[in-house]
C-alpha cells in the first residue's frame, strides 16, 4: 500500500543518500512492505517496531540522520514542543530504505 508520511525538507537530502533510513513517529504510519515517495524517490519500509524514545536517542539516532543522541532529543524536543522528550514514551520507529 503507499502511504503518505511527512517529512521536514531537512531530512530530503539525507534521504535520498541513504543518511536517513527511520524515523520514530508517536503514530504509526505504515507497515512492512507499504511504500512513500519523497523529492520523487519511492521508498519502501522495511520494519515497524514499537520502542521507547529513550532507546530509539541512544541506539538509532544514526539512522534517524544525526550524529548523536543528544542531537536526536534536540531535534525531538524541538517537533514535540507540548510533551517534549519523554524517554519511556513507546513510539513508532519505521526503518525504510530507497528503492532503485
Amino acid at each position: 500500500m503507499k502511504v503518505d508520511i511527512p517529512f521536514l525538507p531537512r531530512w530530503q537530502s539525507q534521504m535520498l543518500e541513504g543518511r536517513k533510513t527511520c524515523t520514530a513517529r508517536t503514530t504509526r504510519w505504515g507497515s512492512v512492505g507499504d511504500t512513500f515517495e519523497k523529492s520523487g524517490a519511492t521508498f519502501v519500509i522495511v520494519n515497524v517496531l514499537a520502542l521507547p524514545l529513550k532507546e530509539v536517542a541512544e541506539i538509532w539516532f544514526e539512522k534517524e540522520g544525526v550524529s548523536s543522541p543528544e542531537e536526536y532529543r534536540a531535534v525531538w524536543k524541538g517537533l514535540h514542543r507540548f510533551k517534549g522528550y519523554v524517554p519511556d514514551q513507546i513510539v513508532w520507529l519505521h526503518e525504510f530504505k530507497r528503492v532503485p
